[in-house]
C-alpha cells in the first residue's frame, strides 16, 4: 500500500527545526556470523558531475564509484578476522586501522555538514560492514525514541540498492545510533522517482515504506580520540541474505550496487535553545534529508579485487 508524501511535513523537516521531544512523525519524510572467505577493503574513486555546483539543486545522479580491493597483498590476509573482530571500535581494531576511510562532505546546498566524518566498508561472504568515525564531543541521544524515529537524534545511515534494476524502485535504509540501536526500512515504488524541472526532489512521488526486521542486523558504538579530538564511532553489519526479496543477495567479486553513507547531527543554535537544527554529511552529495526522494543520487559500490587503484588508496576524480 502506498502512502502519499506530505509536503508540509517534509518542508518542516527540511527547515531543520525540531523541538526536543516534539516533531513530525516520520511518514513520507526522509529528511531515516563469522566472516568466511575474503574480506575486502573499500577504496573510493568518486566522480560527480558539476561538483563545483554542490550549492545548487542537482538534477542528475552522481556519477560515482566506490571500488573494493583486497585487504593486504593477498586474499588470505583477512581470513583470520571474525565478525566479532570487525564489530569493534574502528579507531582501535586492526582490521579497520588498515583501512582507508573516505571523508564525508556537507549536504548539497550547504556549507557546513555534521562535522568531520569518515567511513569505510568491508564485506564477507554474506554481510556488508560499514564503519563511521564522527568527530564530536557531545552526542545528542533520545532514549525514548524508537524505530523509524531514530533519525531524530545523532546517527549514521546506510542507503543501498542491490536490486537488479537499481533504478530507485527498491532500496534499503539502515539507521544506526551511537548507542547501538538500529532500524531498517524497505523503500519501494512502482516507478523510478525523478527530480522536478527545477532540479528539486519530487516530494509528491508515492513511496511505500516497510519496516524490515533482519536477523543479524547489528550496530556497535564506541568512543575515542581522532586526531587528538573526541569522536564517536559506529560499525554496522548488514546481512545481505536477509534483505527484502528484490534486494536479497550475497557479495561477489564484480558486484555493482548503489550506495550512500550519511551522518545526521542535531545541534542547538544556542546553549539554552530547545530547538535543534539538522546538519548532514554524506559520501555522495544529496540534499539534506532527501535521500529517500533522490535515490538517483546514490553513488556506486563495486566489489572485487580488480579495482583501478592500489589496495587502500582513496582517489577523488571528476
Amino acid at each position: 500500500m502506498y502512502r502519499p508524501s506530505s509536503k508540509t511535513r517534509r518542508e518542516e523537516r527540511l527547515a531543520g527545526q525540531l523541538p526536543v521531544g516534539v516533531g513530525p512523525r516520520r511518514l513520507a519524510v526522509r529528511a531515516g556470523a563469522l566472516v568466511v572467505g575474503m574480506l575486502m577493503l573499500v577504496s573510493l574513486a568518486c566522480c560527480h558531475e558539476n561538483s563545483a555546483a554542490q550549492g545548487k539543486a542537482q538534477t542528475n545522479a552522481a556519477a560515482a564509484e566506490m571500488h573494493a580491493t583486497p585487504v593486504g597483498s593477498s586474499p588470505t590476509t583477512a581470513a583470520g578476522f571474525s565478525s566479532a573482530a570487525i564489530m569493534t571500535n574502528p579507531l582501535h581494531a586492526p582490521v579497520w586501522t588498515n583501512a582507508r576511510f573516505a571523508r564525508l562532505i556537507p549536504a548539497s546546498g550547504h556549507r557546513h555538514g555534521a562535522g568531520p566524518t569518515e567511513a569505510a566498508c568491508l564485506f564477507g561472504r554474506t554481510k556488508l560492514y560499514v564503519a563511521f568515525v564522527c568527530r564530536g564531543s557531545h552526542i545528542f541521544t533520545r532514549p525514548a525514541v524508537q524505530g523509524s524515529a531514530l533519525w531524530r537524534q545523532d546517527c549514521a545511515e546506510v542507503w543501498i540498492d542491490t536490486s537488479k534494476k537499481q533504478n530507485g524502485t527498491n532500496f534499503l535504509e539502515v539507521i544506526a545510533t551511537p548507542n547501538g540501536r538500529t532500524y531498517a526500512c524497505w523503500h519501494r515504488t512502482a516507478a523510478p522517482p525523478h527530480p522536478l524541472r527545477n532540479g528539486h526532489p519530487n516530494f509528491a512521488h508515492p513511496f511505500s515504506r516497510i519496516a524490515w526486521k533482519m536477523p543479524g542486523l547489528v550496530a556497535v558504538g564506541g568512543t575515542g580520540r581522532w586526531d587528538g579530538r573526541r569522536a564517536w564511532t559506529v560499525v554496522v553489519a548488514i546481512p545481505l541474505n536477509q534483505l527484502p526479496r528484490p534486494l536479497r543477495t550475497q557479495p561477489y567479486s564484480g558486484a555493482r550496487w548503489r550506495i550512500n553513507l550519511l551522518r545526521y547531527s542535531w545541534v542547538p543554535k544556542h546553549a539554552k535553545q530547545t530547538r535543534r537544527t539538522l546538519f548532514q554529511s554524506n559520501l555522495f552529495p544529496v540534499e539534506r534529508a532527501c535521500q529517500e526522494f533522490e535515490p538517483y543520487k546514490m553513488g556506486r559500490l563495486v566489489l572485487g579485487p580488480h579495482a583501478p587503484h592500489a589496495p587502500g588508496a582513496v582517489a577523488l576524480a571528476r
